[in-house]
């Protein structure tokens, strides 16, 4: 039960195993976080160990299934986590002299390097290359995995079927029961449908973002682009060095003026991630909530952005890229 992103891995998996799978999805269609989101394979921000080898396993897993069905939109475009300031420049330098540096395959970058890459990187004092970063499209890939899954010939797709019960099997909102030798529950941040006990146990809990697309880039970015605030918060950057960063909510995302129509101003909300981050780097793209920008400094609002997980109709957007900021 579950049409997102982890149900429907797990479902193909499972046909692949040779499995015969049935996936119930209570809406329509997939509408949450997983069409509406960065579409980033992350490999950057990732803590050391177990979390860093699933990881590096998951970015394969993704590249051999867009082998096997090209929407999915992979593309190995790497990312720049660009330090507007000397602060932010330590905490990279600190990042790159990890011990699985190596195995990440980080590069510390000066300004002229950044220039290279692409010349309107101006205003920065250096950056990390991440060349394992890699993006798809959120939007097309829940349906080209099902397609995968359903040339099988063993996997079935029920959608507007809400699960009331689990007990030996998964019975529906319309009273009808599916048996299965196992029942798989991916429900998203419906936190509802997990028992209380289970919730309080994993210590789960609802986590809201925000994101914003800005216009077009011409030409488009040559890699993802993420800025500094991304190390306040993930756990690759947890090192000594954090502690001199300032309050995030003091931090204006300004490139310059050939980024004008990005400038973002972190708010410091205390539910969304205050960052402008992860500007994509392609053209085509095929979903995510536009909100466009006059060019002026705007702020992330529930009313301009998309929640992560909120209600709404499933989101479209035909024509070339712009950058997601959060």
């Amino acid at each position: 039960m579950g049409g997102g992103v982890i149900g429907t891995a797990v479902a193909l998996a499972a046909v692949d195993r040779g499995h015969e799978v049935v996936q119930l999805e209570r809406d329509e269609a997939p509408r949450g976080a997983s069409v509406r989101n960065f579409g980033l394979v992350w490999i950057c921000g990732r803590a050391g160990g177990r979390e860093l080898e699933l990881a590096l396993e998951g970015r394969q897993r993704w590249e051999e299934l867009a082998r096997r069905a090209p929407e999915i939109g992979f593309r190995p475009a790497g990312c720049l986590l660009a330090a507007r300031n000397r602060a932010e420049l330590d905490v990279i330098a600190a990042a790159c002299a990890r011990a699985d540096a190596g195995e990440r395959r980080f590069r510390l970058l000066a300004p002229e390097e950044v220039m290279q890459i692409d010349g309107r990187f101006a205003h920065v004092v250096g950056a990390l290359h991440s060349p394992l970063d890699a993006i798809v499209e959120p939007a097309a890939a829940l349906a080209a995995l099902r397609r995968l899954a359903g040339a099988s010939g063993r996997y079935g797709f029920l959608p507007g079927r809400a699960v009331v019960a689990v007990n030996g099997a998964a019975v529906d909102h319309t009273g009808r029961r599916h048996d299965a030798d196992l029942v798989v529950v991916r429900p998203g941040d419906s936190l509802e449908l997990i028992s209380a006990e289970t919730v309080a146990g994993a210590g789960l809990r609802r986590r809201n973002l925000q994101m914003l697309e800005a216009h077009e880039l011409a030409p488009p970015l040559a890699v993802a682009l993420a800025d500094g605030d991304a190390l306040r918060y993930y756990p690759a950057f947890d090192l000594p060095e954090r502690a001199a960063l300032p309050p995030p909510e003091r931090v204006v995302a300004d490139f310059g003026p050939s980024f004008s129509s990005l400038r973002v101003r972190a708010v410091g909300s205390r539910s969304a991630t205050p960052m402008w981050t992860t500007a994509q780097a392609h053209s085509g793209r095929r979903n995510g909530p536009t909100t466009t920008s006059s060019g002026e400094p705007a702020s992330c609002s529930p009313e301009s952005t998309c929640a992560s997980g909120g209600a709404g109709p499933a989101p479209t957007f035909g024509g070339q890229t712009a950058a997601t900021a959060c």
